[in-house]
């Protein structure tokens, strides 16, 4: 019997009781959950009145899978094992018509995260919010990018101006630090976004923090005078001196922000610590006892380090005030950029998360009606991983179920049963989220009021090997039952114990004791803990988590996890050094990546002709691979053609391919001009998706790096192309600019992730590993120290906003950064308990003796003292094959018999693209002549002088379609745009189309009355693909579909052509050929010149 197992029923049976349950580490949260959700549906509840909300998506598919499952199986008439002691066969037949129906509603049940759950409430009552009708929600990178584009494009307004009224700290800013200009003002303006509301410090300079820090000089100069033996002490007056003489009288009249900025730039001196403007600890109580004597000389050491600490303190709070005053001006310049931004959501009718969270809570906490019909909507809310929620979250939800409005959500007097709440203090580890314990803890005091017991602990693990039980309760007992930590629950053990015959719970000594510089100390620690991965594979036996059969050790069973992404490319290294494979979630170094870089330099090539820089970089980079000889031989080539063989007589984009003799600089120039010729008829992300197959990217990528690093490059490629799906209205130039910006400022993104194998060790953040489990776990980057401050800096006390000039605090803002360090180290010793606790059998603690203090392995007693020495001399290396030896048993009949299975399964491919035939579309696939295994495309090079035409006539009709383009707009000068355009990146030859002509032709197709009857349900250029018989793929483009109850109901093509007869029946294949592809019951050919119409039925 379980340890808790009175705890768990009642999680089951008091389903008319708002509980709290504080459930463990390992304690199976999920299985209770859905357990408690399956009987809410048993008694009667309605699934479309329960909500299950969780911390991530993926969380909550999870959580929708085990309940429809636990609900499957008592339909069956099997109770699942988690309900046993909840659900008798008699109840259970009893309620069973209930169920059924139940789940037969089961779609209606809610499952997601609780910003999806506050999307559902703010669409549903879109009036009552002000929601546009049309809006959508932006992702995170989508509401990054569009952030970004806005204070790009304040900057360059602002920089652009000529003279402002009064001074302006931005064009201040860039005169004296235009490298920085556009860092600063983005680190500011986002840290304004994320809390809003925030103000600055008032500054009042006729405080004269400048007269009481050269005050404090003088008088540490005057004492020094009586005792001159000690000269080293003199020494640091005279750099006290040197300041005091740059800062004298400064604040005499209003300092402007430029001479702010001077302000900020003091004179550097010996005794300052390396990139601070912070003193080095002084260390002379040898020298003031050799000057002075034993006896004098401690009590003269103790007043120096005083008048030394003032000074140092005044310094401070000049600095301060210097700082706080920088920040207030340049917090108001950048008022306007969070307008700027709500004005774009708006405009774009989009929401962010954090509008989603605003919006619902408006409205349930000053909409008395909506709030009691969203509770009765939602009569049962259950919220998992609650120590994990914001103030802002707490107060919807506790609003939700209270029987009436409360003032405070702390003080709403809860429905029975309307809430379930559970969550663990203990893995509280997402204050970066904007996760507040105290919100917990406050959820936590409510719930009890309702008084008879209603905080419910379940601490029974069913994931860790006893061994690591008894460590994380021996270390974590007095670590989180301190003050300030949530209290300690202690786990008890349901495994029976190990097969490795391990110590479960062990370590292993990193280096030798030498201090050496972090990146050493990081490259040795890599070096150990690859040993001991590369020792344990293949050598101990596990238990199976799925069917509990015992095996051996994989490399994809073990997971290091990382306090940060800080230089894990280390560790990823020295496991391919022993030939162990990486799947890496952790990084956040996308934009240094060799791939990233080529990428860029590919995509500037295309957006831009001119930027012959970005096309020299893709030609002579990896992906092409030119040498600088190669190079100039082909420039002297173009040059030698003469100036009227090439438009600019230079080797770039536009250089004729026919004047290079070399065969690859040839061949990749045709497709950069063909890629090129579609920058304004397509998407960045379908361009870029397009020339990484027509470059074959990922063919180079695979051939340049080693199998686990290829991984990670293709990984990364993705990555990028997922990055400009919110620049497909915008187009690609802005998502080079955005790509640009990334790469000037070194931006942290998140690499591409490589999905978890069996055969690839894991390399994950703690904050990513909540929620996994591990066979072996091993923390690393041990040595890793707290970050830096930031230069501007949130201040949550008073929520102010402060810049932190060379790392120096004034007392107030120091007192502050104390407080929030202390809670931040509070925070990392849970996250030491969240990794500890991801282990099923085997943890490995690094014991690193060279950590500094404060380092990550030093936050807390890790009780080295309790574990043993991990040793491997009874275990077997993993055996490995040696192909160049090995013999294959293989004949040649053999050898028939097998080619002729792998020809069967390879059959050649026949691919057609009736819109390659169209003389007025541009190409959507490349040209290929080979027919074999690999596939082909059948393409027609397009003919006629009806291509220009045609492709303006089609986007005008997709812009008219779509609604970018209005009939009441001019047309003709939109057409005239776009044939400007299109003529700049394709030069046509013969006579042009006149745009009152293109226009007027667009706009009699789109008025057409068959045409205007299909608009409601019309969508423009749809790309199609279908296999339209064995070994026949078919992928094209349509021009527009009507799509009505979620089918095809009819397929439009539009021809420029002016002659209607010719080709009539190649068009009537084509578009047979679309209707067989789609299932579409008919079709039209619309010749758009002439205003015909031609009905097309599907072939027999």
């Amino acid at each position: 019997m379980l340890s808790d197992a009175l705890e768990r029923s009642r999680v089951l049976t008091e389903l008319d009781r708002t509980l709290l349950v504080e459930a463990a580490a390992g304690t199976g949260k999920t299985s209770l959950i859905a357990g408690r959700v399956v009987m809410l549906m048993l008694h009667g509840a309605p699934p479309r009145n329960i909500a299950a909300i969780t911390f991530t998506e993926l969380a909550a598919s999870e959580l929708s899978l085990r309940i429809r499952e636990y609900a499957t199986q008592l339909l069956a008439g099997e109770i699942p094992k988690v309900l046993r002691g909840a659900i008798t066969l008699e109840l259970l037949n009893e309620r069973k018509a209930a169920l059924k129906s139940a789940i037969d509603a089961f779609d209606e049940i809610t499952a997601c995260t609780i910003h999806a759950f506050c999307q559902q409430i703010i669409m549903a009552y879109a009036v009552e919010t002000g929601l546009d009708p049309g809006s959508r929600m932006m992702d995170g990178p989508a509401a990054d990018a569009m952030f970004e584009s806005v204070i790009s494009k304040w900057l360059f307004e602002r920089l652009s101006l000529q003279a402002r009224a009064g001074e302006d700290p931005v064009a201040v800013l860039s005169k004296f630090e235009p490298l920085k200009v556009v860092k600063d003002s983005f680190d500011l303006a986002k840290l304004k976004l994320e809390h809003a509301g925030a103000g600055t410090v008032s500054v009042d300079f006729s405080l004269r923090k400048d007269i009481e820090f050269v005050e404090s000089v003088r008088a540490y100069r005057r004492w020094q005078t009586d005792y001159p033996e000690e000269r080293s002490t003199g020494s640091l007056i005279e750099e006290f001196e040197t300041l005091a003489a740059f800062y004298e009288n400064c604040f005499e009249a209003q300092p402007t922000f430029a001479r702010l900025w001077e302000l900020a730039d003091p004179p550097r001196t010996a005794s300052m610590k390396w990139n601070e403007l912070a003193f080095k600890k002084q260390r002379n109580l040898g020298l003031w006892k050799s000057a002075y004597g034993k006896d004098k000389g401690p009590e003269l050491d103790q007043q120096a380090e005083a008048h030394s600490h003032n000074c140092e303190t005044q310094f401070a709070e000049l600095l301060g005030q210097i700082g706080d005053a920088m920040v207030d001006r340049m917090s108001r310049a950048l008022d306007p950029v969070t307008d700027l931004y709500v004005e774009r959501k708006g405009d774009a009718a989009v929401l962010d998360f954090d509008d989603l969270l605003l919006r619902a809570h408006a409205l349930v906490t000053k909409n008395d009606v909506v709030r009691e019909a969203v509770g009765r909507r939602f009569a049962h809310i259950l919220v998992d991983e609650f120590q994990d929620t914001d103030p802002i979250q707490a107060s919807i939800l506790f609003c939700i179920a209270a029987r009436t409005m409360p003032d405070r959500w702390q003080d709403a007097d809860l429905r029975d049963g309307a809430l379930f709440v559970v969550g663990d203090p203990k893995q509280s580890i997402y204050a970066f989220r904007g996760a507040d314990i105290d919100s917990y803890n406050q959820a936590k005091r409510t719930i009890a009021r309702l008084g008879g017991d209603r905080v419910v602990h379940i601490g029974a693990n069913f994931r860790c090997q006893p061994g690591i039980i008894d460590y994380v309760n021996a270390v974590f007992q007095p670590v989180l039952d301190a003050s300030g930590q949530p209290n300690y629950g202690a786990l008890t053990a349901t495994r029976e114990g190990a097969f490795h015959g391990l110590p479960s719970a062990s370590h292993v000594t990193i280096g030798d004791g030498r201090t050496v510089s972090m990146a050493e100390q990081r490259d040795v620690e890599a070096a150990d803990i690859a040993r001991v991965c590369y020792k344990l594979v293949g050598a101990i036996e596990i238990e199976d988590e799925h069917d509990g059969r015992r095996r051996l050790l994989r490399a994809g069973d073990i997971a290091l996890l990382a306090p940060t992404g800080t230089d894990l490319w280390r560790y990823e290294r020295a496991l391919e050094t022993l030939g162990l494979a990486v799947a890496s979630q952790a990084g956040k170094t996308l934009i240094l990546q060799q791939e990233t870089q080529d990428v860029l330099a590919l995509l500037r090539t295309l957006a831009d002709s001119r930027d012959r820089l970005a096309f020299g970089a893709f030609m002579r980079g990896p992906m092409v691979g030119l040498t600088d000889e190669e190079l100039l031989d082909i420039a002297e080539e173009v040059h030698q053609a003469g100036p009227d063989a090439s438009p600019t007589g230079l080797f770039d984009i536009t250089t004729p391919p026919a004047l290079v003799s070399h065969r690859i600089a040839a061949s990749i120039l045709g497709i950069l001009q063909k890629l090129r010729a579609r920058v304004n008829v397509t998407t960045p992300r379908i361009l870029l998706a397009e020339a990484i197959e027509q470059l074959q990217l990922r063919v180079v990528l695979s051939s340049r790096s080693g199998n686990n690093r290829a991984a990670r490059s293709l990984a990364n490629l993705d990555r990028i192309v997922e990055l400009a799906r919110p620049f497909d209205v915008r187009g690609l130039r802005s998502f080079v600019r955005h790509l640009q910006f990334d790469w000037d400022r070194r931006a942290s993104r998140q690499e591409g992730r490589i999905d978890a194998t069996k055969d690839a060790v894991e390399i994950v953040t703690i904050h990513s590993a909540k929620g996994l489990e591990w066979p072996v776990v091993i923390p690393i980057n041990m040595g890793t120290l707290p970050r830096p401050s930031e230069r501007f800096v949130h201040r949550q006390s008073d929520n102010t906003l402060h810049w932190i000039i060379g790392g120096v605090c004034s007392s107030a803002l120091k007192r502050a950064r104390e407080e929030q360090s202390q809670l931040q180290g509070l925070e990392n010793q849970r996250m030491w308990y969240v990794a500890s606790t991801r282990a099923r059998d085997l943890l490995v603690v690094p014991n690193l003796s060279s950590a500094k203090p404060g380092a990550w392995s030093k936050l807390l007693n890790l009780r080295f003292d309790l574990l043993e020495e991990l040793r491997f001399n009874q275990l077997e290396p993993p055996t490995t094959v040696d192909l160049d030896t090995a013999a294959l048993p293989q004949d040649a009949d053999t050898f028939v018999r097998q080619a002729a299975i792998v020809q069967a399964a390879s059959p050649t491919l026949r691919w057609v693209n009736p819109s390659a035939h169209d003389a007025d579309r541009a190409e959507i696939l490349a040209p290929a002549t080979a027919a074999g295994p690999s596939g082909a495309f059948e393409y027609v090079e397009p003919i006629g002088a009806g291509r220009t035409r045609g492709l303006v006539l089609h986007k005008l009709m997709e812009e008219l379609l779509t609604g970018e383009l209005s009939p009441q707009d001019d047309v003709a000068a939109r057409a005239g745009r776009l044939l400007n355009e299109l003529l700049a990146i394709d030069p046509a030859e013969g006579p042009l189309p006149a745009p009152g002509e293109l226009a007027a032709t667009a706009l009699q197709t789109y008025r057409l009355p068959y045409v205007q009857g299909l608009l409601p349900v019309l969508v423009p250029e749809l790309s199609i693909w279908g296999e339209m018989e064995a070994g026949t793929l078919l992928a094209g483009r349509v021009d527009a579909i009507a799509v009505e109850d979620g089918k095809v109901a009819e397929v439009l093509d539009w021809k420029s052509d002016r002659d209607t007869t010719r080709h009539r029946t190649a068009y009537v294949h084509q578009l047979q050929r679309y209707l067989r592809a789609t299932s579409a019951p008919r079709g039209a050919i619309v010749y758009m010149t002439t205003g015909e119409i031609v009905p097309v039925l599907p072939p027999h």
